[in-house]
């Protein structure tokens, strides 16, 4: 299910990509061409989230005793690139209009740009976000999230674009602030890369949770170890077992355990 919701996510990314930009060129937007390049950058951001989930969805085999899960982190840590790259040009385009800004043909076009952009960014933040948390994929939620601010992103253009005949600077400056944003959200998702990649605990709640089912079946831990994967998470048990308890019994508490934890 999330390979499809990935697939839709880059139509409709290529889909409003185009409409921002050719309504932005028509109008003369800076905002609008920056939003609508920030959606182009989102279809290939798209595009290699379906290929981290389609790679990371690859059986254990020999060479990968561990799977592939971390390549969803991989694919996370080329959009974060991505996203630095394209903010950036966004801020240098936008700066120079500045002290020149140009003159700005609000119709219809451009708005109407907007207000589809808004629309489709929430039905399909909605869409990735429920998916994501159904399928255990963080990819997929926080692509979602990226949508829902995206949302904001277009409303806040809508409302450059009417104040534009007051405040002739209003136009690139909301560019510049879309650049920046873009630009802060390329940092937290390389930052929750990176933790992947350098095998980053589950975290308090997920290991409370593992304590939780193991008192419940009055078992006491020794030790453990948790490792967030991408979509997937790993634990390392030690577990405490009476000394007087044969290999066969040994093993059958280890192993309800691990029925019970998965």
């Amino acid at each position: 299910m999330k390979e499809k919701v990935a697939l839709i996510s880059v139509a409709a990314n290529i889909f409003l990509a185009a409409a921002k930009v050719i309504a932005g060129a028509i109008s003369g937007s800076a905002a609008v061409l920056a939003d609508g390049f920030h959606s182009l950058a989102d279809v290939f951001s798209s595009g290699i989230a379906f290929l981290g989930i389609k790679i990371s969805a690859k059986p254990v085999d020999e060479r990968h005793p561990y799977g592939y899960y971390k390549a969803e982190v991989l694919a996370g840590a080329a959009i974060t690139l991505i996203l630095f790259v394209t903010g950036a040009g966004i801020i240098y385009g936008a700066w120079g209009e500045i002290a020149a800004p140009k003159s700005i043909e609000m119709g219809g076009l451009a708005l109407a740009a907007m207000a589809i952009s808004a629309a489709s960014n929430e039905v399909m933040a909605r869409l990735k976000i429920n998916t994501g948390k159904k399928e255990n994929s963080i990819s997929l939620i926080t692509d979602g999230i990226h949508s829902r601010v995206d949302v904001y992103s277009s409303l806040g253009v809508f409302a450059g674009l009417l104040l534009a005949n007051v405040w002739p600077q209003a136009d690139p400056v909301l560019a510049i602030l879309i650049g920046l944003y873009i630009i802060k959200e390329s940092f937290s998702l390389g930052r929750e890369a990176v933790d992947s990649l350098l095998d980053v605990s589950a975290g308090e709640e997920i290991e409370k949770q593992i304590k939780t089912v193991a008192a419940r079946k009055n078992i006491v831990l020794e030790k453990l170890k948790t490792q967030k994967k991408g979509a997937a998470i790993t634990a390392d048990l030690n577990i405490v077992l009476p000394a007087q308890a044969s290999v066969e019994r040994a093993a059958k508490i280890s192993d309800d355990l691990r029925q019970n934890l998965m």
